[in-house]
Formats: C-alpha cells, sequence, structure tokens
C-alpha cells in the first residue's frame, strides 16, 4: 500500500495533519493505533462480602461493607 492508499483511509483530522505533515517534507508514518496491545490495565480486587449493613443502615452510610466505612479526615492546607 502506498502512502496515497494510507491517506485515504485516514479520518478528517488525521488526514489534515499527514497532508501538513507532507508539505513539511516530512514522511508520513502509519498514524493508525494497533489495535492489538492494550493501552491500559486495571487489577480491581473483589469485595468479600463480609459484615454488611442492614439495608437502611447501609443507605445512610453510603455503603453496605463495613470495612469500607471509614472516617473522613480531610483538611485543608
Amino acid at each position: 500500500m502506498d502512502d496515497f492508499e494510507l491517506r485515504d483511509m485516514l479520518t478528517p483530522p488525521l488526514r489534515y495533519q499527514a497532508e501538513a505533515l507532507e508539505a513539511l517534507s516530512v514522511p508520513v508514518v502509519n498514524t493508525n493505533p494497533p489495535s492489538g496491545p492494550a493501552l491500559a490495565m486495571a487489577y480491581v480486587p473483589s469485595q468479600p462480602w463480609e459484615e454488611l449493613y442492614e439495608s437502611e443502615e447501609a443507605l445512610q452510610r453510603g455503603t453496605i461493607f463495613r470495612q469500607l466505612d471509614l472516617p473522613f479526615e480531610g483538611r485543608r492546607g
């Protein structure tokens, strides 16, 4: 595939960038990101279903898990 075909496949903003780079005599590279590698990986441990609040108390506290009900110690400055 030559550069002309590649430029036709780009979305308009990338196409304009490619044309601007060509005007500066800068070689155009493939600006489409690879589809294989992951951008980020998250690790989120599951919360064990232990020591639960009753429904009404959980609504008041904002959590059903006693282990996550921690005091707010926010300070200014």
